[in-house]
């Protein structure tokens, strides 16, 4: 399920990669999970003696599911809306100074969502957000992959916790940044402030 609706084997131009991210972005936004503003995820940890206690309130499964097919193609690599692709491409485009500095703002705010609050470190390797969040998608809700299960397994059972908890968050923070730039890109094309010549 994880690989269906990919938006990748179509040669574009920039006019229709750009519109092709807005209306992946409004399909998102408009998914039930986002009725009523975007939901609030949250979790408490009890630390104390040799007791560990995690509690988790997140979303409905399966509208959760059917919004991270939706996030899925802006975070690939090899697809055409992968917000660092078209976020780069955008702000050289870009012909007014202030959208190019809105361009800049949402470039940095996906960064800090890519890198999440903590960095751990386990046995010599970093995991940032991201990882975390390709870890579990890719063992627990999707396509299973065996490598990304096993390592999963290894890590220390606070850290899959908190994994398990950065699904949720990672997701969530990630349209928050999606969306705004898909604004702008809809205001840049109508203003006509976006150079669409192909390069």
């Amino acid at each position: 399920m994880w690989f269906h609706g990919t938006v990748t084997k179509i040669a574009r131009s920039p006019e229709q990669v750009f519109r092709l991210f807005i209306e992946r972005a409004e399909r998102m936004a408009s998914r039930r999970i986002f009725i009523g503003g975007v939901p609030k995820v949250s979790y408490k940890m009890t630390l104390g003696g040799a007791r560990y206690k995690f509690e988790l309130t997140a979303p409905d499964e399966e509208d959760f599911r059917s919004f991270l097919l939706d996030l899925r193609p802006f975070l690939m690599e090899k697809e055409s809306i992968n917000f660092n692709r078209v976020a780069a491409d955008l702000h050289r485009r870009l012909a007014d100074e202030h959208m190019r500095a809105d361009c800049v703002h949402n470039r940095d705010g996906w960064k800090r969502v890519m890198k999440g609050e903590e960095i751990f470190d386990i046995d010599g390797v970093k995991y940032e957000a991201k990882d975390l969040f390709f870890m579990v998608a890719y063992s627990e809700l999707f396509h299973l992959d065996s490598k990304r299960r096993d390592e999963f397994a290894r890590l220390p059972r606070s850290v899959q916790d908190i994994a398990n908890y950065n699904v949720y968050s990672f997701g969530l923070k990630a349209a928050q940044v999606i969306v705004p730039q898909a604004n702008l890109i809809r205001k840049a094309l109508k203003v006509g402030a976006v150079n669409l010549d192909p390069r």
